[in-house]
């Protein structure tokens, strides 16, 4: 009989064969010459991330109290205490991989800073493991993005730490660690606790979070970026928003959105794009779209802007803010008319004779409930999105484009089929001579994201792209053709 061991599957680094060399950089981290090699190392992923997801969970990940990895499929996750318990007591936790030494480092600073009279130790960016860490975990986002907060420590009494250091930190100037604790924060916010178990002033202690982030809003790096992740978040929390935090945002997004005498400052610039930017995700992340909605109908001037002389990045987050504030307005429903995905089991096709009987045996669950067309409210509002979002379905971005078709298609699917008929003829529109191939491209993408979840619809545009690819063949065989 074989071992037990023996029939445990090795966990297979083929494809990261690198992995055991990190581990053993990570080990014995002391100088940035170490993180410089670890960045060797994976930078070569950047295109492949996947590549390196399985083993995500040994570099960065902690051990929770079962014993099992949070992000890895070793063992279901337990339930973590509004408290840290025995990962938050420094010496001798149960946590480990990078982002838990940096948590037992981190709690070990906080009990120096204690004994100190609250006076921040010496901290310097060459000599603190803190630093090093950080600026480690902040390699690992850039190959695998924000996804990676999934495998930070979330005990919530890390949250005010965080904010200590934060602060302790801002002298120093390294936006990498700043990065990296404004993407644990976020991360921390999605705590069920309330703030009340941080601080005994709930009111002042969540106005002085909000306070905190603000200055961040001017800063040139991708600080902003990760910022705009945590306010979007902490300002989704029914907490924050009963002491008037999102009343307070909408207000300043009013101020630098709407007004566009200082546009032309350097500072509002960068004000506008982590602004925009929190709308985003603010719109993306909420749970009750009823609760934004009388914030949203005072930003909803900002749809009209002209958009022709800014750059790419503002176009680009300014068509994603149409297409989030347009799905704002619309019920989130399931139309009648929309295509319904099913999964079909091929042995009980094969025993029927029928295909009416084998099409009837396809459906293992049953579908979500839709919605008549007659019983849809469309708003007025909703007109005007979606001519801003045709309109940016000619633009010479194609970020601008690519989103402005996501927009097209997520917004199509809540409207009735006659109003979505519209919609697709107008794009339809764009497939024609005398458009550039920018628009082709914009009508194309629209087509694609209409019919992933209607095909009847290819039909309708199936004749206008073949004349018009097979013309560009015929160009390209008559250049090729030799005199």
């Amino acid at each position: 009989m074989p071992s037990s061991a023996a029939t445990t599957p090795p966990t297979n680094t083929s494809l990261f064969p690198e992995l055991h060399q990190i581990q053993s950089i990570l080990a014995n981290l002391s100088s940035a010459h170490q993180i410089t090699q670890i960045h060797d190392l994976i930078i070569k992923y950047k295109e492949q991330p996947q590549l390196i997801e399985p083993h995500l969970g040994d570099l960065i990940g902690w051990v929770s109290e079962n014993g099992g990895r949070i992000g890895t499929n070793t063992q279901p996750c337990q339930e973590q205490p509004p408290t840290g318990g025995e990962a938050t007591d420094g010496e001798g936790s149960n946590t480990d991989g990078l982002s838990g030494l940096f948590a037992a480092e981190l709690n070990q600073y906080m009990a120096q800073r204690t004994h100190s009279d609250n006076e921040p130790p010496q901290i310097t960016s060459s000599s603190s493991k803190m630093i090093l860490h950080l600026k480690t975990l902040w390699l690992f986002t850039q190959i695998r993005g924000f996804a990676i907060i999934k495998y930070f420590p979330n005990h919530f009494d890390l949250f005010p730490k965080l904010f200590i250091l934060l602060q302790d930190l801002r002298p120093l100037n390294m936006w990498e660690c700043d990065c990296m604790i404004w993407l644990w924060l976020a991360h921390l916010t999605r705590n069920p606790f309330p703030m009340s178990s941080l601080a005994t002033d709930a009111s002042a202690y969540i106005h002085q979070c909000y306070n905190q982030a603000l200055p961040y809003f001017n800063t040139p790096t991708k600080v902003k970026m990760c910022v705009a992740e945590f306010l979007s978040r902490f300002m989704n929390r029914r907490d924050v928003i009963a002491h008037g935090i999102l009343h307070q945002f909408m207000n300043l997004a009013q101020k630098y959105l709407l007004h566009q005498s200082e546009s032309g400052k350097p500072s509002t610039v960068f004000f506008k794009i982590t602004i925009l930017r929190t709308l985003v995700l603010l719109m993306k992340n909420t749970p009750d779209r009823e609760i934004l909605l009388p914030h949203l109908s005072a930003l909803f001037e900002y749809v009209s802007v002209d958009m022709e002389n800014e750059n790419t990045l503002m176009k680009h987050l300014h068509t994603k803010f149409t297409q989030r504030i347009g799905l704002m307005f619309l019920k989130p429903i399931i139309v009648s008319w929309r295509y319904q995905k099913s999964r079909q089991r091929l042995l009980a096709n094969l025993s029927r004779g029928s295909s009416s009987d084998a099409r009837a045996s396809t459906v293992d669950n049953a579908p979500p409930p839709q919605e008549d067309d007659e019983d849809i409210e469309v708003p007025d509002e909703t007109e005007l999105v979606l001519d801003k979002l045709i309109q940016g379905l000619r633009d010479k971005d194609t970020v601008v484009r690519w989103s402005a078709a996501k927009g097209v298609g997520r917004i199509t699917m809540r409207l009735p089929k006659d109003m979505g008929d519209d919609v697709v003829s107008f794009v339809l529109e764009l497939l024609s001579e005398d458009e550039d191939d920018g628009a082709w491209h914009g009508g194309c993408l629209a087509q694609a994201e209409l019919t992933s979840c209607c095909p009847h619809l290819l039909t309708m545009s199936f004749r206008p792209l073949w004349k018009h690819f097979s013309m560009m063949s015929g160009v390209v065989l008559t250049l090729l053709v030799p005199m």
